[in-house]
């Protein structure tokens, strides 16, 4: 099992129309895959949100590994 951190971005504009991405939420995740990272946490935002979308409250989800743990 590998352990994975998984961040959720919005892009907003400031006063001035420039754009900046916004941290919205991280989750960490022990699962076997990137793919399995992105959708568990994709299910923990919508969960702990009440969303029936993540893509609601942020536009880009990036993953990134952690460490591998031993089975």
């Amino acid at each position: 099992m590998r352990e994975y951190l998984v961040t959720f971005h919005e892009t907003v504009p400031d006063d001035t129309r420039h754009a900046h991405r916004v941290r919205q939420r991280q989750a960490v995740v022990t699962v076997r895959s990137v793919a399995a990272a992105a959708s568990s946490a994709k299910a923990m935002r919508c969960e702990a949100d009440g969303l029936i979308d993540w893509r609601l409250r942020a536009d880009t989800r990036a993953v990134s590994e952690l460490r591998e743990q031993a089975a």
